[in-house]
């Protein structure tokens, strides 16, 4: 095990003179908080100014966005963060849950966290601020990070990019630095064992796959690789095992039932859709989507009435859960604190196929 960092080199929030240079400039440090957080807004993305794009090719450092003008969520936070910071803006990595997927057997296929920054501008404000393509997250799952945290995701994620490159020995580099950074991080563990299953390293793999579940005994993606593994080695009791632990998990995943209701739904099967959909609702009804996907069967039937009824609890859930940031609706977004608000809670594990 390592035992100090070989990635100095690479600093994820480092910005140069030039960069700071630029900021001063066309932002400055006059006004409030807030007027300024604003200003940065419009700079970064802005279509008369550096008008950042989504790009998901590759996980990328404050400085790498700055000069491309594109990035996925995390690069870009990583520039937001940094330039936010030496504009004296209080700013933090924020993530949140991505909703599952699952295939038409039922299998878990990816699951993965989005991230953005959050912040306050004083004691009554505090602000979200994201950039990303439409995705579907999990209600009631945000929760801010350290900067430690968001170095460690930055690593797992070109650990990830490379596995999926087939450069095994590099993606294992970066993910053991992460885990180095971050020794409770169930993505990496579960990515690396991914890696070392590819290399024929099965010991190595069985280990990561069985650390994932440690620090994460609800992850069902790891659980269902370390079944693989165990049913490629003729190990059909121990795979057999994780199989009803991952079955029972999905009972109790309300986003499991609705991934069900939208395939029975596009298959045709309505009344299945909506016994799905009703269950999902039945173990979390603060999520909106479950409400809007009824809407949309009952639309289907011709159902004018349970359609509006739906469409309507669907709003109540959302403007019950106002305070939390729906991606794509809008990049930034400002927050009154002063009210009580309840707390709420980039990284992809892999599942193999």
């Amino acid at each position: 095990m390592q035992d100090q960092d070989p990635y100095l080199d690479i600093e994820p929030l480092y910005i140069d003179e030039e960069l700071k240079a630029f900021l001063d400039r066309e932002v400055g440090y006059e006004g409030t908080a807030r007027e300024r957080l604003v200003t940065l807004q419009t700079l970064l993305f802005g279509a008369d100014h550096l008008n950042l794009q989504y790009n998901d090719d590759r996980t990328r450092t404050a400085m790498e966005v700055f000069e491309s003008r594109m990035g996925n969520c995390l690069s870009v936070m990583n520039l937001y963060v940094a330039a936010a910071r030496y504009l004296n803006i209080d700013a933090n990595y924020r993530v949140v849950e991505v909703q599952p997927t699952w295939d038409r057997k039922g299998t878990l296929v990816v699951v993965s966290e989005h991230i953005n920054a959050t912040g306050k501008l004083n004691p009554f404000e505090t602000y979200i601020v994201d950039f990303t393509p439409e995705i579907a997250v999990q209600q009631m799952t945000a929760r801010t990070i350290e900067d430690r945290q968001a170095r460690a995701m930055y690593f797992s994620n070109l650990g990830v990019e490379q596995l999926l490159r087939g450069r095994y020995q590099e993606a294992l580099g970066y993910l053991r630095h992460a885990l180095w950074l971050e020794p409770q991080m169930a993505d990496a563990w579960n990515n690396a064992g991914t890696a070392f299953n590819r290399m024929g390293n099965t010991e190595a793999a069985e280990y990561s796959y069985q650390m994932s579940i440690y620090h994460a005994p609800d992850s069902a993606a790891a659980m269902g690789n370390l079944a693989r593994l165990y049913e490629a080695s003729g190990e059909a009791g121990k795979a057999a095992g994780l199989r009803r632990a991952v079955a029972q998990l999905d009972r109790r995943n309300p986003y499991y039932y609705f991934e069900m209701g939208n395939l029975s739904f596009q298959d045709g099967r309505t009344a299945l859709a909506i016994s799905y959909y009703e269950k999902a609702i039945e173990l979390e009804e603060t999520e909106p989507v479950f409400y809007l996907a009824l809407a949309n069967v009952y639309d289907y039937q011709g159902d004018r009435l349970k359609k509006r009824q739906m469409l309507n609890a669907a709003a109540q859930a959302l403007s019950d859960t106002s305070y939390v940031y729906v991606p794509g609706e809008q990049k930034l977004r400002i927050l009154d604190t002063s009210t009580r608000l309840r707390s709420t809670g980039p990284m992809t594990t892999i599942s193999l196929e």
